[in-house]
């Protein structure tokens, strides 16, 4: 980032120096087109790019303007948002990102090799927990993978992955197992099979196997991922502990929620290891661990650890987002299931609408939540006329 604003500076020096007409509005045009702005080592992003986007449009000026996106991308590259300590931080980035990118005009240089759109649908899908608007974007980043890096590249790879977890997200799992295994032969083309990014590829193959309850196959892809990942890693890695957790789901799906407790707790240390204790993805090893206790027959420890897991989905992400919705949606099944119907109804509810604002009509889970709202309502009828 300390490069893209330097070059920036240097651009409209350089232009200023060229159109002698600009002199004196160096410092509006800096300010309009400013990117970042340093405050310790967090990058907020000032203002809005529409002004002068209309304004170099005005002037013809396109020949700069690529110049200066041509800059930005190459700060992109590499960019890597999984590594980010804080999403938040870079929204308005993101934001104006996203008015470049659907300019026709602008698009084709500012997004050279589609790694910005694969990450402008990253960002939509697991900050903004949209991931029918990411989709579009993730879509279309891979043609342009494929273009600029080829059809078998890490790059081409990757893309694919995001691409199926946009899918699976809307619940479209065989659709998302397509994209995994395609991702899956590219690594395996390029690096063989016992590598961390033909591993990772088994993750989430392993992941939408679960999905489809075919967890026999889905333990026998895991496995050797796990191995993989463990020898070439070590323990305190968050792949993984991403193959433990789905490991333990396999179990869990086979009958065996102790073995699957097990796994689910080893991963759950691992992430609070290495991220912390409030990091959005805590919840996700809280629910997995809900779910054993559930197979185990203890309803309460079930709703303490969704307790848990909704606090810090909504610290992490905020009240509308579709994984805060989600942890409402199981915390509401619990109670249901502890005749607790009143109580169940207000968290169901709660979650039908945010999933319904965020993610829109269509979401698988929408009609199941309807159906089980009504039926707690049912019962809550029937509860208060017994008594």
């Amino acid at each position: 980032p300390n490069q893209i604003d330097k070059a920036l500076i240097s651009f409209w020096l350089e232009k200023q120096q060229k159109s002698p007409h600009l002199k004196g509005d160096i410092i509006f045009n800096l300010e309009k087109f400013s990117l970042a702005q340093f405050r310790g080592d967090k990058l907020l992003i000032q203002r809005p790019l529409q002004t002068v986007i209309a304004k170099l449009q005005e002037e013809k000026a396109s020949g700069y303007f690529a110049e200066a996106i041509s800059t930005l991308e190459e700060g992109v590259k590499g960019f890597n948002v999984q590594q980010m300590a804080n999403w938040k931080n870079f929204e308005v980035f993101f934001m104006n990102s996203l008015a470049l990118i659907e300019l026709p005009e602008w698009a084709a240089t500012f997004d050279q090799g589609g790694k910005l759109s694969l990450q402008l649908g990253r960002w939509l899908k697991t900050v903004k927990g949209m991931p029918k608007k990411a989709l579009p974007y993730i879509e279309m980043s891979v043609p342009r993978l494929i273009a600029q890096y080829g059809a078998v590249s890490s790059e081409t790879a990757l893309g694919m992955r995001i691409w199926g977890e946009g899918i699976q997200t809307l619940g479209q799992h065989q659709e998302a197992l397509e994209k995994f295994q395609t991702a899956y032969r590219i690594s395996q083309e390029m690096f063989g099979e016992n590598h961390i990014e033909t591993a990772k590829s088994s993750i989430k193959i392993g992941c939408c196997l679960n999905c489809l309850n075919h967890y026999q196959e889905a333990l026998e892809v895991l496995e050797p991922a796990y191995q993989i990942l463990q020898v070439e890693l070590g323990e305190n890695n968050t792949d993984v502990a991403s193959v433990l957790d789905k490991i333990g789901d396999s179990l869990r799906g086979l009958g065996r929620p102790k073995e699957a407790l097990v796994k689910h707790k080893a991963a759950h240390q691992i992430f609070q290891a290495v991220l912390g204790k409030d990091h959005s993805t805590i919840s996700v090893t809280l629910g997995s661990i809900s779910r054993d206790f559930r197979a185990l027959g203890d309803l309460q420890q079930e709703l303490e650890y969704l307790e848990a897991a909704y606090r810090i989905d909504y610290a992490a992400l905020g009240e509308n987002h579709r994984e805060t919705a989600r942890s409402l949606k199981n915390i509401g099944t619990c109670l249901h299931s502890l005749g607790r119907y009143r109580e169940a109804e207000e968290k169901l509810t709660a979650s039908h609408r945010i999933l319904q604002m965020t993610v829109g009509e269509g979401y698988f889970l929408l009609p199941k939540i309807l159906k089980e709202i009504d039926v707690v309502k049912h019962l809550a009828f029937q509860t208060a006329k017994n008594f």
